[in-house]
């Protein structure tokens, strides 16, 4: 310990004495190990620590998967029921259905997030109330369930932490519900995508909804325990023999359609099922941060081979007075020690403003597919701390190793022979390798950055099929109890668009039941009038949405074909739909298809309308992703609680607000106005991931260029150091300056070169398993290759034209006194 504490001192000293290096040194590796440490928080926080749930690991989640349309959806109640009490493999089963509910009676109304749930949900997920308890299966009933349980959240927020608050009572949509339990605070369902439910109800479905006409009527959530052992291959066996099963008793029903099941189920992970999506860039970013430490101990290290040429008279007398070389070797890798873990330090200090500046930016998202899931985890704790210590040794053994070993094992009598000097000299080939490395990674860093900068723009060029600019969102859910007649509904809405359309600056205003980018999907198959559909034939299926009379004048959605909706469209009128242009080309190929009728299933009965018009396909859910086939059913046909408002305006959104707000309370003070937002936010929200993503990975690539420029410079100007006298020699015998500034400019291009070539070989190696997370763009583009390269071979030249430049002005006479 004693020769340990020894070395350390001797290491600051040495260090001291040269602080130019010690900060270059310290300052690359703070950089690679704060990008790597930041990112590592991020990789643990969402796909390596378990679920906050007990035994997360035996969780999975039950989907339909619909392979005739390639649809993934939730489960239907009686596939709900019928997997419960079939399966062989569960544990315990619970459905859920998310949404919102208003709570007035006390202070300002407040819309909140509610988990309508089986009474098995709580025990499924292993959660014990800190307060009362939670459902009984008798609650779970239709008129026995005016119960709820609080969130810990929403317990503090609301009600202060009253400890009295079991048995107290709520005004939910205008019911009353009692207070039975209060979840712990660990529990925060739905937090994973920014949606954390405040307050949970008994779902209590109606019998109805169990009839068999419902089994592709898919609105659950459901999740599972997997019994001890049981894996999910075993699970997703047990549910093919079930839907065998099925399939013999709906054909000996007569179900024939049903009868073929024309869904399988799907069983996964919980924990696969919420990061999915997000692994393979949050796996890329890991990889480039690793490229950029790479980097970094290419530099320390070239710095290092520098340093120890001129270090080499100080090994020499260390070993002439009986320093072995395992002591002279400890000695200098305790300062490459050092040196990593005061990068490590600053880095760690670094990480968190870099992790503070990431949680910030993706809390400006707005819904669930804008959302990076289990993002509100992210932090730098225990795990994350030795990480960082972790890669710092590791660091600092990568590059402190050969320069130490180098100067372990120097020529004594040369190295005192030369009085102190460093060996003139060219580079070691190592130097070399090092540089070329450096060269590769960054440009392969470079290209991965292009290629998804390059795919963000394409996103960002999608045309989304309406026009988003100075258009005002808001949702208002009317309570059922309260609006329980279209009329009602009808007379609420024409007194608020009098006061929404009497505001200076509004310029048009909408209602629809979803609108675009607002986390909601509604779908279901359809028939066609006239045409018979067999077992074998495509499920006919599209996305359907109840909107407003004026919904495509406010949306700007191009009509195609035939007329929009009037007011004169009501229920007592014929029911009429329209449809989109991928619905017509898909189901009406070379055919008008104005004045044909196509009927959707609601509560069992086909509901028959007729299309009225075409008009353009719109982006729902995300502007890279492919929505289905859309029809639009008018609202006053089809009246619904469930209000999504857009109001264009002549100005920025923002600024209108206020008035909006004020408006819908003149018409209902009980009513609470939520998610009030601009749709240009919202379309820029839904490329939450993709934005961030393309920001890191640019970030790491400038970071990579500029380490690899330094290198280039550093080792060009030890190189030229090192090339005095022979320089000067040259320009003795006659050389011109330009051949000087030729000779040192060829050889970095030459390394350069070696460099690209490698980095262009790494990268069509590498960015193929970018693909899933490229658009519109291939993973081997030659524009990007090319530009790229070009682009790195620039900076490459400029960061050797200084130490080139310096080379043609050395003083042949005091070069020749150089020895």
């Amino acid at each position: 310990m004693e020769k340990l504490w020894h070395d350390l001192r001797y290491s600051i000293r040495m260090l001291k004495r040269s602080p130019g290096f010690a900060a270059v040194a310290i300052i690359t590796l703070a950089l690679g190990i704060a990008a790597n440490t930041a990112i590592f928080s991020v990789v643990k926080a969402i796909l390596i620590e378990p679920l906050a749930y007990k035994d997360s690991d035996r969780l999975v989640v039950l989907n339909h998967y619909y392979a005739k349309i390639a649809l993934e959806s939730s489960m239907s109640a009686p596939g709900y029921a019928h997997y419960r009490d079939s399966n062989r493999v569960f544990e315990n089963m619970a459905a859920f259905a998310g949404g919102g509910i208003n709570l007035t009676g006390s202070g300002e109304p407040e819309r909140l997030n509610v988990g309508r749930v089986s009474a098995s949900f709580f025990d499924t997920l292993g959660v014990t109330p800190v307060l009362g308890r939670v459902f009984t299966a008798d609650e779970d009933r239709p008129g026995n369930n005016l119960v709820v349980v609080l969130s810990y959240g929403l317990w503090q927020s609301r009600f202060g932490g009253d400890p009295g608050i079991l048995g107290k009572t709520l005004q939910l949509n205008g019911r009353t519900f009692t207070v039975i339990g209060v979840t712990p605070q660990w529990f925060r369902y739905g937090r994973e995508f920014n949606n954390e439910m405040q307050l949970y109800m008994p779902i209590a479905l109606p019998p109805r909804q169990f009839a068999d006409q419902n089994w592709t009527n898919d609105f659950l959530d459901v999740m599972a325990r997997l019994k001890p052992g049981v894996t999910i291959e075993e699970a997703n066996a047990d549910m093919d023999r079930i839907l065998a099963g099925l399939k013999e008793r709906l054909t000996a029903a007569g179900q024939t359609y049903l009868g073929e099941i024309p869904f399988r189920i799907k069983v996964r992970s919980a924990k696969d099922e919420i990061v999915g999506t997000v692994r393979p860039a949050l796996l890329v970013l890991l990889t480039a941060v690793g490229f950029v430490l790479l980097i970094a101990c290419a530099n320390v290290a070239n710095l290092l081979l520098a340093r120890a040429a001129a270090r080499q008279r100080e090994a020499a007398i260390r070993a002439a007075v009986g320093g072995g070389r395992y002591r002279i070797l400890r000695q200098f890798l305790t300062e490459s020690l050092l040196l990593a873990l005061l990068g490590g330090s600053i880095g760690l200090f670094l990480a968190f403003w870099v992790v503070d500046a990431i949680v910030l930016l993706t809390q400006q998202g707005y819904g669930m597919f804008g959302a990076i899931p289990r993002f509100g985890d992210v932090r730098i704790d225990a795990g994350v701390l030795a990480f960082t210590f972790v890669i710092s040794v590791a660091t600092g053994m990568v590059f402190g190793v050969l320069p130490a070993m180098r100067l372990s094992k120097c020529d004594l009598q040369e190295a005192l022979k030369n009085g102190g000097r460093a060996h003139a000299g060219r580079r070691s080939r190592f130097h070399d390798a090092l540089i070329v490395s450096q060269i590769a990674i960054a440009l392969v860093l470079l290209i991965g950055s292009g290629l998804m900068v390059k795919s963000f723009q394409r996103v960002q060029h999608i045309d989304p099929g309406f026009d988003p600019s100075e258009l005002l969102v808001f949702q208002v859910s009317l309570p059922p109890l309260k609006f329980n007649q279209p009329g009602k509904i009808r007379v609420f809405l024409d007194e608020a668009f009098g006061n929404i359309r009497s505001v200076s600056g509004i310029r048009a205003a909408t209602v629809a039941q979803n609108i675009p980018f607002a986390d909601s999907d509604e779908s279901g198959s359809f028939y066609i009038e006239g045409r018979q559909v067999s077992q074998s034939d495509e499920i006919l299926h599209s996305q359907r949405w109840f909107v407003g009379e004026d919904y495509f004048q406010t949306m700007r959605i191009p009509v195609r074909a035939g007329r929009v909706f009037i007011a004169a469209d009501t229920e007592g009128s014929p029911l009429v739909t329209i449809i989109d242009e991928n619905l017509a080309r898909q189901f009406f190929p070379n055919e008008d298809p104005i004045g044909k009728r196509i009927a959707y299933t609601f509560d069992n009965d086909q509901i028959w309308r007729t299309i009225i018009g075409v008009v353009g396909h719109v982006k729902h859910r995300s502007l890279e992703r492919e929505d289905r086939a859309q029809a639009y059913i008018p609202e006053r046909q089809h009246p619904t609680t469930g209000l999504s408002f857009a109001v264009r305006t002549a100005g920025k959104p923002s600024q209108f607000a206020g008035s909006v707000r004020e408006a819908i309370r003149r018409v209902d003070p009980d009513l609470p106005i939520f998610r009030v937002t601009s749709m240009e936010t919202m379309v820029a929200n839904s490329q939450m991931q993709r934005r961030l993503a393309t920001t890191l990975m640019g970030i790491f690539a400038v970071i990579a260029v500029v380490l690899a420029s330094v290198g280039l410079y550093g080792v060009m100007s030890y190189d030229v150091a090192q090339r005095t006298r022979e320089i000067g020699i040259r320009m003795a015998i006659g050389a011109f300056q330009l051949n000087v500034l030729r000779m040192v400019l060829v050889e970095a291009m030459r390394l350069t070169i070696a460099g690209l070539l490698l980095g262009v070989a790494g990268a069509l190696a590498l960015t193929r398993l970018m693909s899933s997370v490229l658009f519109g763009v291939s993973a081997t583009d030659p524009v990007t290759f090319i530009a790229v390269s070009l682009l790195l071979a620039i900076c490459a030249l400029v960061a050797t034209f200084i130490p080139a430049r310096r080379a043609t002005l050395i003083d042949p006479i005091v070069a020749l006194r150089y020895e």
